[in-house]
């Protein structure tokens, strides 16, 4: 139930990727590895065309290091744990399928990883939301941002692959 505003997600315009507020699917599949090469499907057959990597597949926006504007557009509130946003690593293969190995994490809004609070007790998002992101100095040329939203109220996240040129 959002939309990365300020980043092309990937996909967008794409009828394989109706809208990013679909890509929605358990938690524990991504704590777990289970979505090793299906990160930006986050596993879910219907959207498994954003699963394609190579380092010319899809529409790059251009960043800079530093901070970066991260802005969520919400179709529909849930009290959430936390927004997580992960980079590939410097030397990443853009020609592989995105896997947890090659992500760093790279920024945490709300609750620490593995601290949820109790179900109903998260905090309320707003119709927007805009996180300041550092985007780590080391990163140049095409990369990829993973962004993740832990919902607090049910068992679900929401997942977001951007893909960038670091400038």
């Amino acid at each position: 139930h959002s939309q990365s505003g300020l980043r092309v997600y990937r996909g967008r315009g794409n009828p394989a990727a109706d809208g990013p507020q679909g890509i929605e699917a358990p938690t524990k599949l991504l704590d777990t590895g289970q979505l090793n090469g299906r990160l930006p499907s986050a596993g879910l057959a219907s959207y498994s065309k954003l699963d394609e990597q190579t380092a010319t597949r899809w529409v790059k926006s251009n960043i800079t290091t530093g901070e970066n504007n991260f802005k969520w557009v919400m179709t529909a509130k849930h009290k959430t744990n936390r927004f997580r946003y992960y980079m590939t690593k410097p030397g990443w293969n853009p020609n592989a399928p995105l896997t947890m190995d090659e992500m760093e994490l790279i920024g945490i809004v709300g609750q620490p990883i593995g601290q949820d609070l109790p179900p109903g007790q998260g905090f309320m998002v707003n119709d927007t939301e805009t996180h300041r992101i550092k985007i780590p100095a080391d990163r140049k040329g095409y990369h990829v941002i993973y962004a993740v939203w832990d919902i607090n109220d049910t068992i679900n996240s929401f997942y977001q692959a951007i893909d960038v040129n670091v400038q």
